[in-house]
């Protein structure tokens, strides 16, 4: 992908390590243990920013997760293609209202 700004509110793909190599369990198989635990987690972009920028995405259960972005409107590995941003526009609409609802904001 060029380096195009990603507006907010689009559905993406980011990645961050959650455990580096000294900090996995023991008794792990040598090279898994020398490995970085990596997440990759989908959700809402909070800000506009360019792929590689780190930054804040709001998942579908609304968690806050800060990582790299690497992919914007992400396809799932089982098959059903890419997400239709009008549709993923359309959830996180409903997911803020709801939150407004909830919180009284």
């Amino acid at each position: 992908m060029t380096s195009l700004e990603v507006p907010p509110k689009t559905f993406v793909r980011i990645m961050f390590t959650l455990l580096e190599p000294d900090q996995r369990a023991p008794g792990l198989v040598s090279d898994t243990a020398a490995t970085p635990y990596v997440v990759r987690c989908n959700g809402y972009l909070l800000e506009k920013a360019l792929i590689g920028d780190l930054v804040v995405i709001r998942t579908v259960a609304g968690r806050q997760i800060t990582g790299k972005l690497t992919e914007v409107q992400p396809v799932t590995g089982h098959g059903f293609g890419q997400p239709d941003p009008a549709l993923a526009a359309a959830i996180s609409e409903i997911t803020l209202l709801k939150e407004e609802l909830v919180h009284g904001e």
